[in-house]
């Protein structure tokens, strides 16, 4: 195991356990103040170890069927801006799912 993750476990609440801990996928999916540094010291032994990759793919530990991305900080990354409109389908599903999960009423328009 590389010594960033390791020193990342020992530093961590799971050290005191009656086991020894292991890097496996439970544990990268740990999240919250025990699981946050133990991916970021994940993340960085990665890059230094393939420093020509440009990031990671992950499932999300919230939703497994939903793929995330980590992009590492020297990538260019190009962003474009496209207004919302409610006469766009997808833009119109998209702004109801969203307001539905944080319970945020929409106006007509939107509905």
């Amino acid at each position: 195991m590389h010594p960033l993750i390791r020193e990342a476990i020992d530093n961590s609440p799971l050290r005191d356990g009656p086991a020894p801990v292991h890097l496996d996928a439970g544990l990268i999916r740990l999240g919250g103040d025990v699981g946050r540094p133990i991916t970021q010291a994940v993340s960085r032994a990665l890059y230094e170890l393939h420093p020509d990759v440009d990031g990671i793919a992950y499932w999300s530990r919230i939703d497994p069927s939903e793929r995330c991305w980590a992009i590492y900080g020297h990538v260019p990354v190009d962003v474009s801006i496209t207004d919302l409109s409610a006469e766009n389908p997808l833009h119109r599903r998209a702004v109801q799912e969203v307001a539905d999960l944080l319970g945020v009423p929409l106006p007509p328009v939107w509905r």
